[in-house]
């Protein structure tokens, strides 16, 4: 008998820089990579997009290391043509939730990349899409990043997005952040942009859904 609810566990995380599992010098890349993996590890989560998984050369091999650490059996890396940010995204398939299809999209207005997981649940019909992005600190880029996402509001979306803005009704202590950095990234308007295509936000616009189902 099939469940008519499931619960899915999802997080989005940028990196910075980490997961990168070499020695910048400091000695302490392995350690850095160690504790990064462990933390993701303890949520525990069914869906994951890392944004920044700067992973050089030995990309491929490293996004099979965390996905087996992290028990995730299924997993895809992005390329990001700026800066080798790119975007790997996780999922933990079984019985209840099982990818069906995925593509990465590149250029305008994606500046580094979009990715779109197409999954099945047997408890809700229609397929869930679950798409991470990472938008650039460019107020301009990052808006029409947002923007784009009105293309998907006929479907049942989980969007995890680093925007580096706040999210609606979120506001960030600026206390001694210089008035440039206030200027770029107090931006509510990729959080206005995604209500208006009917995603609810959170966490500084880190993810967003749209209701579907009996499904949460």
């Amino acid at each position: 008998m099939k469940p008519d609810s499931l619960t899915i566990r999802v997080a989005t995380y940028n990196l910075g820089g980490g997961l990168n599992g070499h020695d910048d010098g400091d000695g302490d890349g392995d350690s850095r990579l160690i504790k990064q993996i462990d933390l993701i590890k303890a949520l525990n989560v069914d869906l994951l997009g890392l944004q920044g998984a700067t992973w050089g050369v030995n990309r491929k091999r490293r996004v099979e290391d965390v996905a087996q650490e992290l028990g995730m059996n299924y997993w895809t890396l992005a390329h990001s043509p700026f800066y080798g940010c790119n975007i790997a995204v996780f999922v933990r398939q079984n019985d209840q939730l099982s990818v069906t299809k995925q593509r990465a999209l590149g250029g305008p207005p994606w500046v580094h990349a979009h990715v779109h997981i197409q999954l099945k649940v047997p408890c809700h019909p229609p397929r869930l899409h679950f798409m991470v992005g990472h938008a650039p600190s460019s107020p301009t880029m990052r808006l029409a990043e947002a923007e784009m996402m009105a293309e998907y509001q006929h479907l049942p979306v989980i969007y995890a997005c680093d925007f580096s803005a706040p999210a609606l009704g979120e506001h960030p202590d600026v206390t001694g952040v210089d008035t440039s950095t206030v200027t770029r990234h107090l931006d509510y308007r990729p959080a206005k942009e995604l209500a208006a295509a009917g995603l609810s936000t959170s966490a500084r616009t880190a993810t967003a859904a749209r209701p579907w189902g009996t499904a949460h």
